[in-house]
């Protein structure tokens, strides 16, 4: 369908929220244009697909499928890539059913473990998930 005057244009997960005005007024932009740097699928070594519960590296889906727990840590992580996540959200994201009771660091490690394993088997990106000591993890993309 063709965008008409107002329409709302969404994109990398609402990071960019566009409204369509004029058909004879209307230019491209990059984010770079506006001083972002966006990090959206298919722009980086990782990508994590949510929906299909999906870990793809280098383009290609990982063979050996994570557990839930850590999808639901790698997924946290991606969605904050570059930031460093606290103990207490990734207890919250990952261990919901806890009610918000602590989870030992060595549950976190294990998954943290696991991912490292399947998304970086050969150890060529060994400093893509780092630990934040004291704080918690962070996913370098």
């Amino acid at each position: 369908a063709p965008l008409i005057s107002g329409a709302r244009i969404d994109l990398g997960h609402a990071a960019v929220v566009l409204t369509f005005q004029l058909a004879d007024a209307t230019t491209t932009q990059t984010s770079s244009d506006f001083g972002l740097e966006l990090n959206l699928p298919g722009t980086s070594w990782l990508e994590v697909r949510p929906p299909a519960r999906a870990v793809l590296v280098d383009g290609r889906q990982i063979n050996t499928p994570l557990s839930r727990k850590a999808f639901d840590l790698l997924s946290l992580l991606y969605e904050r890539s570059g930031t460093a996540c606290s103990w207490t959200d990734i207890s919250r994201q990952v261990w919901p059913e806890r009610d918000g009771a602590p989870v030992s660091p060595g549950e976190v490690a294990q998954q943290v473990r696991q991912i490292r394993q399947r998304i970086d088997p050969e150890g060529t990106r060994p400093n893509s998930i780092s630990s934040v000591q004291g704080f918690g993890y962070r996913l370098d993309l």
